[in-house]
């Protein structure tokens, strides 16, 4: 037993990566696989219909992907990693929670075209789950990444954060999610910044 406390000290960083990646898929994939207390809504005020859809503007909304490894490369306290996983964990369990409340339709666009970045959006919607629109989850992980490498690089942060704005930015172009749901993911990274500083034993 000793032993395996150990080995779990000594990889931690890529323990609590596994399970942090490992709540994702289980909220994400299980709040899609629960079916809907009401049908999912299409918001015609939204301004994303505005928007043009623009398909490669793929190319940055998958950058979200390996963002992440930017915190986990930078940050070698283990406090600090610990409250890093901490916000992660809650935004993700308040994203699984919304899903459920506010099931949404997504605002794809009837044809998303034939190029190389049509295809990749096209590939990237028969991928990903049509109905966890509100809060967007994409934006969440992204701006905590942009305040998580922030705080232990400052003068990273403007970079890491105009990263996580495109990305909000992307999921509009691409046609992913409403803007009502980039909003609400800024506002959810915001609430779980705190998390941050806030010691985890």
């Amino acid at each position: 037993m000793a032993k395996a406390w150990k080995w779990l000290y000594d990889h931690e960083k890529a323990v609590l990566s596994f399970l942090v990646v490992a709540l994702f898929g289980i909220v994400y994939f299980g709040a899609a696989a629960l079916p809907p207390w009401t049908p999912r809504d299409v918001l015609p005020w939204d301004p994303v219909w505005s928007v043009p859809y623009v398909p490669a503007f793929i190319l940055p909304y998958v950058s979200v992907f390996p963002m992440p490894l930017a915190a986990i490369a930078v940050i070698s306290d283990r406090g600090a990693f610990r409250r890093t996983c901490a916000a992660f964990s809650a935004a993700i369990l308040a994203s699984g929670v919304a899903f459920l409340v506010v099931p949404l339709a997504p605002p794809h666009p009837p044809d998303a075209g034939t190029g190389v970045f049509g295809l990749l959006t096209n590939a990237i919607y028969r991928l990903d789950v049509p109905t966890n629109l509100f809060p967007s989850l994409h934006v969440s992980i992204a701006f905590l990444t942009a305040f998580a490498v922030g705080r232990e690089r400052p003068r990273r942060l403007p970079w890491m954060l105009a990263w996580a704005a495109l990305i909000a930015a992307s999921t509009l172009f691409v046609r992913q999610h409403y803007a009502i749901d980039v909003a609400g993911g800024i506002f959810l990274a915001l609430l779980c910044r705190p998390l941050l500083s806030r010691p985890v034993r």
